[in-house]
């Protein structure tokens, strides 16, 4: 059995992603508004989100652990860093970023906490994961990001941007090296991100 604390993580034999986790999304990069209104004298605008969409995006890896123990053992060697992202807010100069971001919450996620905006994502230094049998291992790490474009309306003019984050916390899996990747049981949202882990390790 793998254990690590349940409150931490949802731990997996595969995880996926659908990006290469390079890009970091930047809080602040210009849109082209529809309309010409300056939305800093708006004291009412109103944001609408059109439909979000979730990727899961590798940011760390370890090195590849050999057990050779039959009774298994930890897999707990330092992640190596390979992508990030930052919670933000991409939309022109004016437009109130903690309000739309705040909007987000409330209207799409209610008790379920984001990302603090500006948060910048880093990989644990170093996991607990621990397996019960011989292999060659290597733990990961991925957030679930959120994206979800909207319309904040000022005085009947439409800017439009677009809101990237994730829900606060990250999720964790360990890669069976030797593990047949044709075998099946995998979660699909899993699938990119397990082949990204075993192409850059194993």
């Amino acid at each position: 059995m793998i254990r690590r604390p349940a409150a931490l993580l949802t731990l997996l034999l595969l995880a996926g992603c659908t990006d290469s986790g390079q890009e970091t999304a930047a809080p602040a990069t210009p849109v082209t508004p529809v309309g010409g209104a300056s939305p800093a004298v708006c004291a009412d605008g109103k944001t609408t989100f059109g439909k979000l969409s979730t990727t899961p995006v590798l940011i760390g890896v370890t090195p590849i652990v050999e057990i050779t123990d039959r009774k298994g053992g930890p897999v707990n060697e330092p992640m190596e860093q390979v992508g990030t992202r930052t919670a933000g807010v991409a939309a022109e100069p004016g437009v109130p970023v903690a309000d739309v971001y705040r909007a987000l919450q409330e209207q799409k996620f209610g008790d379920v906490r984001l990302a603090d905006l500006g948060t910048a994502f880093r990989p644990e230094e170093n996991g607990t994961n621990t397996v019960d049998g011989p292999g060659r291992f290597v733990a990961y790490e991925y957030l679930r990001v959120v994206r979800a474009p909207f319309t904040w309306t000022c005085a009947g003019v439409k800017h439009p941007g677009t809101v990237t984050t994730w829900e606060n916390g990250s999720d964790y899996g360990i890669l069976d090296c030797d593990y047949d990747a044709r075998d099946g049981g995998r979660p699909r949202e899993s699938d990119a991100v397990y082949h990204q882990v075993r192409e850059l390790r194993c």
